[in-house]
């Protein structure tokens, strides 16, 4: 893909910070999952996690996927999914990783 290419997508794409990626990256393997359980799989306190998520869901990356038990708490939780935006986004941000990866080695 040209630079100009990147760029240009970089322009339409949500804007998300280091933590709100590693939200989008353990939510982009297709699996729902609450809070809590986002919270352990990237090991941060649960007010880190409600507050990208929330973010995350206002930018239209994340959406509700259902109400459930919660295994981690016990309770009824809402679990979440990663919406095709957020994909976009993620596999962006790899690709823009990778990238930078390459030319420095370059």
């Amino acid at each position: 893909m040209k630079q100009t290419s990147l760029e240009s997508f970089d322009k339409i794409l949500p804007k998300i910070g280091e933590r709100q990626n590693q939200l989008l990256t353990i939510l982009s393997d297709g699996n729902a999952r609450t809070d809590a359980m986002i919270g352990i799989a990237v090991k941060l306190p649960i007010n880190c996690i409600t507050n990208r998520r929330g973010e995350l869901v206002k930018k239209g990356c994340v959406a509700e996927s259902h109400k459930d038990i919660c295994i981690v708490t016990g309770g009824k939780s809402t679990y979440w999914k990663v919406t095709l935006c957020g994909l976009e986004v993620n596999n962006f941000r790899k690709n823009q990783k990778f990238s930078n990866d390459m030319e420095g080695r370059l």
